[in-house]
């Protein structure tokens, strides 16, 4: 995680936006027939796709722009004709205020490379990581990382868009499994936990909190056990005949 503080509020979102932006995707090859562009008007908050079969015009936050340029990341409340009052950057900007948040409230922030990464990597990677938390924060998802020329990428948090209830699929396991296996999240209780809760299902943990359950609304059900450390040691799912991919 290239913002430290910002971790656990990562780890709460990571499993969730996985499986919401895939589950987007989706929504939008289905509706627009493919490829798409995009149309956005930051300080009205709008933000239109448009494909060979039709249009979705969506309400959008605008979150933070990530820019190769200076390296850095540059908040959504602090980008001068594009911070909407109330809006998503707002908020985050609250929270960071009410929790001692240095990286919610400082206005520009470094961009840094990891090991063997390129900065085009690092610009993605750093967008979805700034959405992820604050998805976790606002509950607003899913989200969409905008080209903005120069490499440089817009992180938006979009309403309107009519998808269904998340469910648990056959490939929710694939899904969850490879993101915990990638290395970014650091506490994957926590994000087990937060999957529920930002999903709306029900939670169930035993004594110790080694063992949880999440239930969808079709009552699909996931198990995972964890170490001392927070750290999966197995995730395993109950399907009924007839249930839906996530």
């Amino acid at each position: 995680m290239r913002l430290p503080d910002l971790q656990p509020l990562y780890d709460r979102g990571a499993l969730y936006v996985q499986l919401r932006q895939h589950q987007f995707g989706d929504w939008l090859d289905a509706r627009l027939g493919g490829d798409h562009r995009w149309d956005a008007d930051l300080p009205s908050g709008t933000l239109v796709f448009t494909g060979p079969q039709g249009q979705v015009v969506t309400r959008c936050h605008f979150v933070a722009s990530v820019a190769p340029g200076p390296k850095s990341l540059l908040w959504g409340w602090a980008n001068p004709g594009d911070a909407v009052p109330g809006d998503a950057a707002a908020r985050l900007l609250e929270y960071g205020e009410q929790h001692g948040i240095g990286s919610l409230t400082t206005p520009e922030l470094p961009l840094a490379t990891e090991v063997g990464e390129t900065m085009e990597e690092a610009v993605a990677m750093a967008a979805h990581e700034v959405a992820a938390a604050a998805i976790a924060v606002t509950g607003l998802a899913p989200y969409y990382s905008a080209p903005a020329g120069g490499g440089t990428r817009v992180v938006m948090l979009l309403e309107g868009v009519d998808l269904p209830p998340l469910s648990i699929g056959p490939n929710t396991l694939t899904t969850l499994s490879s993101t915990l296996a990638s290395g970014t999240v650091r506490d994957q209780r926590t994000s087990f936990h937060g999957l529920a809760e930002l999903a709306g299902w029900r939670v169930h943990w035993e004594p110790g909190y080694g063992r949880g359950t999440v239930t969808d609304t079709a009552g699909q059900g996931l198990s995972a056990e964890f170490d001392q450390f927070g750290r999966l040691l197995s995730l395993s799912g109950s399907l009924s005949p007839g249930a839906m991919q996530a």
